[in-house]
């Protein structure tokens, strides 16, 4: 891993959520001989996975909203180059016991928080960052390969048939995030028939019922930034697509994370759905029916 002015890194901060993600960066830090550090946030992690995966003064578990002992922790590590990775849960207003630097921000972004907007709080996460000499990376700057390319991921296509509900859902997915309230919707027979919350993905997947006919829709907001909350799928998405008889997914190709990739094409033939990345030639082409 390297940054813009050429300096070489050898230790590296994980802000981790959960899911299996983090573990995947912190094998390709290993394989990569850089030392990593991991602040696991209470309530999205498994603590005792960290445990046994990294000695105990390279790891800490705290709440989300203990941002100055997060700094704290990496600075006191000689650690300036930092990843957030993994699935966060978002604790309510009532619930929060901020710190200074977590109430600071947390004030200026009241009001978006409890809408259910993330990114002008991630926004102000990462200017706070980098205001306190932090560098903020993406995931593919350590596992290139876990960005989507163009294409299918296991040996199913999107049939004709589909095309319509691709293009409606696509359009609908970039307004929705473009509102700052999602990255993915749920489409079937050309028809929304959901649209993501604070809930997450998977909590969106199970309020609908596929039917055969419905597809997952998830691309990138248009003020995306490609180091904070990517878009990710991975096999526990296939799996909850499977339970809710959903035919297909749709994500977008160069923006969409997709963890354990092998397995979730090995899931996708299993359960006869489909799972394509798509970018605008793509969608093109089937403006064109071609």
């Amino acid at each position: 891993m390297r940054v813009p002015d050429d300096r070489a890194v050898a230790r590296v901060g994980v802000i981790a959520g959960g899911g299996n993600l983090p573990f995947t960066v912190l094998d390709a830090c290993r394989e990569a001989g850089l030392e990593a550090f991991v602040a696991g946030l209470e309530g999205s992690v498994e603590a005792a996975r960290y445990g046994a995966f990294l000695a105990p003064e390279r790891c800490i578990i705290v709440k989300p909203e203990k941002i100055a002992r997060i700094f704290s922790f990496f600075k006191k590590n000689n650690v300036s180059d930092l990843m957030v990775i993994g699935k966060i849960a978002r604790p309510s207003v009532m619930s929060l016991r901020p710190d200074w630097a977590a109430l600071s921000i947390l004030v200026r972004h009241l009001n978006i928080y409890r809408k259910g907007g993330d990114d002008a709080l991630l926004r102000a996460l990462r200017a706070e960052l980098e205001r306190r000499g932090f560098y903020l990376h993406a995931v593919q700057d350590v596992v290139p390969d876990v960005l989507a390319g163009r294409g299918t991921i296991g040996t199913r296509g999107v049939e004709p048939h589909f095309y319509a509900s691709v293009l409606t859902g696509w359009q609908a997915a970039k307004d929705h995030g473009d509102r700052d309230l999602g990255q993915s919707v749920c489409v079937k027979d050309g028809v929304v028939i959901g649209l993501e919350g604070a809930d997450g993905t998977d909590a969106l997947i199970a309020q609908c019922d596929g039917d055969g006919r419905a597809l997952l829709v998830k691309t990138s907001k248009p003020q995306q930034d490609m180091s904070l909350d990517v878009p990710t799928i991975g096999p526990q998405t296939i799996e909850a697509l499977h339970k809710n008889g959903f035919a297909g997914c749709v994500i977008e190709a160069g923006k969409t994370l997709v963890h354990d990739r092998e397995e979730v094409a090995r899931l996708a033939d299993l359960y006869g759905i489909f799972v394509v990345a798509l970018d605008e030639s793509g969608l093109a082409r089937m403006r064109h029916g071609g």
